[in-house]
């Protein structure tokens, strides 16, 4: 939402139009470490730790959810979530792409031996790019999360779309 007030007015407009259990925030626009303009109908959740960069926003009030706070930190929010006897986790994570090795994915492991024999809903900012997630070119990065996903037979869930999800001065997403 790059800390927009307009892109957060227009985050909740689709909410509404289009009825969504849970939402993955990246750069949500704060007022005193609180998420801004967020109706009280909706559970919103993000790190305590300093000035946090992701949040996940339930909007359906029959789901249950603990944040897992082991798990969760400035740069990550993961909550357990329970709708009726279902039970999995939510992940919303930022990858930090200065490591040697292009990323670091130990996060990601640690979440997974967390929660050995349960869904997992992983969203990742890492700045990478691949054809693979329906981008236009991949990049190193890209390369290196491609071999990590295919390792830890992890599924991506993207869809092309003409939407567009991230624009700025650098360019622009269209997927989903």
């Amino acid at each position: 939402m790059q800390n927009s007030r307009l892109a957060r007015d227009n985050l909740i407009n689709l909410i509404q139009q289009d009825p969504t259990d849970i939402v993955f925030v990246q750069e949500k626009y704060l007022l005193q470490n609180k998420i801004a303009g967020i109706p009280r109908a909706y559970r919103t959740y993000i790190s305590k730790e300093g000035k946090s960069r992701k949040a996940i926003i339930i909007a359906n009030d029959n789901t249950d959810q603990v944040l897992i706070t082991q798990l969760s930190c400035r740069l990550n929010i993961v909550l357990e979530l329970r709708y009726e006897s279902l039970r999995i986790f939510a992940a919303n994570l930022c990858l930090n792409i200065i490591e040697e090795t292009g990323i670091k994915t130990t996060k990601v492991d640690e979440i997974l031996q967390f929660n050995k024999g349960f869904g997992t809903l992983i969203t990742i900012d890492s700045s990478s790019r691949s054809t693979v997630w329906h981008d236009n070119q991949t990049n190193s990065i890209g390369k290196i999360l491609e071999k990590y996903l295919i390792s830890r037979d992890l599924h991506i869930m993207k869809e092309e779309s003409e939407i567009t999800t991230f624009q700025s001065r650098r360019g622009r997403a269209t997927w989903t």
